[in-house]
């Protein structure tokens, strides 16, 4: 079980939003039962919609796509205009004048090509570095596998394998119940080993100085 108690939701939106590559329903179930939820497909991410439409049909009757239709034969919702950026980073840009959204969950961009794996990796860092409104930056979740983070504190209950990964030169600490504690400022360089395969055992507070990835493989 994880859980990020740095940014509670207080009945803001979930943002379930759909790729093309197979997912786990599990890691899903608790939100498509939420009044709060809200579906999003990205282009070929709409082959999935017949399989959402029979676990919750009025999520689905209200759901949106987002794309240029280039992997899917149907028509989007709302037509990327720019072709210099992807589809994702096109929903992001799109939805990220709305202040009322707590929680992005991305289902179905993992397991796929490497190069967008780790692309779209990079989209979520930089929407963390250009986020400049007062209110709290939503969070960033890839299903239950992935957590991206903003410079800050943040606790979270975890049971089992953890790690952490900065795509460039960070300052972290680790504390809490884990295995492995940094309770001074680390310093970690881009993808460095140094996070990896920690074990969490209860409550996990993790410090960063610079935006930071957390994954979860045991989930």
């Amino acid at each position: 079980m994880i859980k990020n108690e740095k940014h509670p939701l207080n009945h803001k939106l979930t943002f379930l939003v759909i790729g093309p590559m197979p997912f786990s329903m599990k890691s899903i179930a608790p939100l498509l039962k939420d009044e709060n939820t809200r579906l999003v497909f990205i282009d070929g991410g709409l082959i999935h919609k017949g399989k959402l439409l029979k676990k919750a049909p009025l999520l689905c009757k209200g759901s949106i796509s987002v794309g240029d239709g280039d992997s899917s034969k149907k028509q989007m919702t709302i037509t990327k205009t720019d072709q210099n950026l992807s589809d994702l980073s096109f929903f992001l840009k799109t939805f990220s004048r709305q202040n009322n959204i707590g929680r992005f969950v991305f289902a179905g961009f993992l397991g796929g090509r490497v190069d967008h794996e780790v692309v779209n990796f990079g989209e979520m860092i930089l929407y963390i570095r250009n986020w400049k409104k007062k209110s709290p930056l939503p969070r960033l979740c890839f299903e239950d596998k992935v957590e991206f983070l903003a410079a800050g504190r943040h606790e979270f209950w975890i049971d089992g394998i953890f790690s952490v990964a900065s795509l460039e030169d960070n300052h972290i600490k680790v504390s809490g119940e884990c295995a492995y504690q940094a309770k001074k400022w680390l310093k970690i360089g881009p993808l460095s080993s140094r996070g990896l395969s920690n074990q969490g055992q209860g409550k996990v507070v993790i410090q960063t100085k610079k935006p930071l990835i957390v994954f979860f493989p045991d989930l």
